[in-house]
């Protein structure tokens, strides 16, 4: 069995090594900031200041396919069709002051490395109007930047927000086989796994000697044969789960490490 290990490129460590500038903040702010925070914000409309569509946002597809998220100490991450990028902002009444972008460096086709740019030209070093219209059934956030650019995106709940917590943190390293098991109800394919764990400095400290069934499924993670990964999850416990079901929900946070296994 031949095994070939890549890292991938984590916007985390990018994003992370940016200073935020703490400022004091109106009630109305605050509130602002914390609704920004508690969503996936999933790009659904891209156009001009004459409302027509900004093809480059689209990557060649008909929905673009972009997420905006906004987190703790003013940082905010864009995921993009190819790379990430992420970078600072404060809020200043209606609008989002963003600063300089930083992201990773994959190649891309050219349909998909236009949206990167087109991303990086409205959200890098610019002074954004917004607006959060929470009347529907789930809220729509919309960014015009200087240049008249208008884009919609649709809100969807983060896992802290769905569950109620912080969640715990686990990374867990993926066969690239599943297995047939019982939960107690039917037969299912499951995951193998083995928990590892790493120090403060990111230097793996233990590995399970032996694989173990995962019987639940981890939101945000397709598994792929022939691919072994190591994931890094997030655990939160639900309130109230049904008699057969488990009463923890598991959430992908990040692919740390992928391999092909031939």
């Amino acid at each position: 069995m031949k095994k070939t290990l890549f890292r991938l490129s984590a916007l985390t460590a990018t994003a992370l090594s940016l200073a935020a500038c703490a400022n004091t903040a109106s009630p109305d702010m605050s509130q602002n900031t914390d609704v920004l925070k508690k969503y996936h914000w999933q790009l659904q409309t891209a156009t001009d200041a004459k409302q027509q569509t900004l093809t480059a946002f689209y990557a060649g597809e008909t929905t673009p396919k972009a997420q905006l998220d906004f987190h703790n100490e003013s940082l905010f991450n864009i995921y993009g069709s190819c790379n990430r990028m992420g970078g600072t902002y404060q809020i200043n009444g209606e609008n989002i002051q963003s600063n300089h972008l930083r992201s990773t460096m994959m190649g891309c086709d050219s349909k998909r490395a236009e949206q990167d740019r087109a991303l990086a030209g409205f959200f890098g070093q610019q002074n954004i109007h917004y607006d959060i219209d929470q009347n529907g059934s789930s809220p729509v956030l919309t960014l015009k930047n200087q240049q008249g650019q208008i884009l919609r995106f649709q809100g969807q709940a983060t896992a802290e927000t769905k569950y109620g917590s912080q969640g715990e943190t686990l990374f867990l390293k993926v066969s690239h086989q599943t297995k047939t098991c019982n939960d107690g109800n039917r037969n299912m394919s499951c995951l193998q796994v083995k928990e590892v764990r790493y120090d403060q400095q990111g230097l793996q400290t233990y590995i399970a000697p032996e694989w173990s069934l995962f019987y639940s499924p981890i939101e945000g993670y397709t598994h792929r044969p022939n691919t072994e990964n190591i994931l890094r999850v997030k655990r939160y416990e639900v309130q109230n789960p049904p008699a057969d079901s488990s009463k923890y929900a598991y959430v992908l946070d990040l692919v740390v490490m992928s391999g092909s296994v031939k």
